[in-house]
């Protein structure tokens, strides 16, 4: 039997390689990176398919994660934020508010604190 998400796995492998090290050293995650995950449905399998996402099932989605983890730790924990965001999304969102140009994909990467608070300053 086929590894499930195999394909998915193999385009993870390539982005995130053995970079981690590197990019925990700078502190940063290359947003190139992240958007390519983004645009490949990779930071929340779970994510229905109805709604521009993989469909996966919560187990698979979660070993998924966990394989991510096994290659950079830091990239698991935006999945994991973006899975528990997907999730309210899901269970306590309005559905008509819902479509396939609303899932949490691309354009909900983090925004860099400063622009954040941009105004808020005294």
């Amino acid at each position: 039997m086929p590894e499930p998400l195999a394909s998915e796995r193999a385009i993870v492998g390539k982005l995130v390689g053995d970079n981690a090290e590197s990019w925990d050293l700078a502190g940063e995650l290359p947003v190139t990176m992240l958007r390519e995950l983004g645009a490949r449905k990779l930071l929340c399998a779970e994510v229905p398919a109805s709604y521009g996402g993989l469909g996966s099932t919560s187990r698979l989605s979660g070993e998924f994660t966990a394989y991510v983890g096994s290659l950079c730790s830091s990239v698991r924990s935006v999945m994991t934020s973006h899975g528990m965001a997907a999730w309210t999304v899901q269970r306590l969102g309005d559905p008509h508010l819902c479509g396939e140009d609303t899932w949490l994909g691309v354009d909900t990467l983090p925004v860099p604190a400063e622009a954040a608070t941009a105004g808020q300053r005294g």
